[in-house]
Order: structure tokens, then sequence, then C-alpha cells
């Protein structure tokens, strides 16, 4: 997960008016908002924050051609299979466990 570093700043338009502008990074792109109500650029934030936690990834970064719900399954039935006692056939013809 990285780190957002989000920012809600007031600030001033141009015709006057007053602003909430919401500024942060998510997934490498720069996210820059604004919103008149302070509460609506605190909601914003929350989204972008849920946002950036479904794209994070469990554990340690692996490189492999698998989408991350691919890898997540594919995990999963390795868990399901260290579970089990899945018995295996050696090269003597022995079993074993795995």
């Amino acid at each position: 997960m990285e780190n957002l570093n989000f920012k809600i700043a007031e600030f001033t338009n141009l015709s006057g008016s007053k602003a909430w502008q919401l500024s942060c990074t998510l997934n490498g792109k720069r996210i820059r908002e604004n919103r008149k109500l302070r509460a609506k650029a605190v909601s914003q934030h929350q989204v972008h924050e849920v946002e950036n936690l479904k794209s994070a990834s469990e554990g340690q970064t692996i490189w492999t051609r698998l989408t991350h719900d691919q890898n997540q399954v594919a995990i999963a039935a390795v868990n399901i299979l260290k579970r089990t006692y899945f018995w295996g056939i050696g090269p003597e013809g022995k079993r074993f466990r795995f």
C-alpha cells in the first residue's frame, strides 16, 4: 500500500468564491479536485483511500503474468493443498506427501 499524502486545503478561486482542493497521488497518477464544501472533499478523500486499499497487494511484490485476482486464487489453491493430505508418487514409485 502506498503512502497517499492527502492534502485538503482551502483556497479562493479567481471569481472570489472559496473552495476546498483535494490533492494526492494514487497509483502514480496525480489527483487534484476542487469541492465547494470541505465535507465533500473529505468524502472524496475516503473514496480514494478505499480505492488504494483495494488495489494494494498483500505480502511481498511478485513478478508474474497472472493478474492480482488470479494470483490470489493460485495462492489459495496452494494453501488448500497444503492443508490436505495430497500424496504424490516419486521417481522410485514411493509415495510421499507434500
